[in-house]
């Protein structure tokens, strides 16, 4: 996902040249790049967190009945 997500920054900044609408293409680009950044950092977060819900939840399902938690 964070890849498809870098593709797609040279991309967007193409067919806004494309359409006319230049601007400050290296400002444009930039904010794409920092909210990719934002995201994928969002993402790795959220990625961590279910991981250890998981593994806490194997643990928990592996531990013997009347195990204290």
């Amino acid at each position: 996902m964070k890849h498809i997500g870098a593709q797609q920054i040279p991309v967007l900044v193409e067919i806004r040249r494309d359409l006319g609408l230049g601007g400050d293409l290296t400002a444009y680009r930039s904010q794409l790049e920092a909210q990719h950044q934002r995201v994928a950092e969002q993402l790795d977060r959220t990625l961590a967190a279910l991981q250890a819900d998981a593994t806490a939840a194997l643990a928990d399902a592996a531990a013997p009945p009347g195990a204290a938690a």
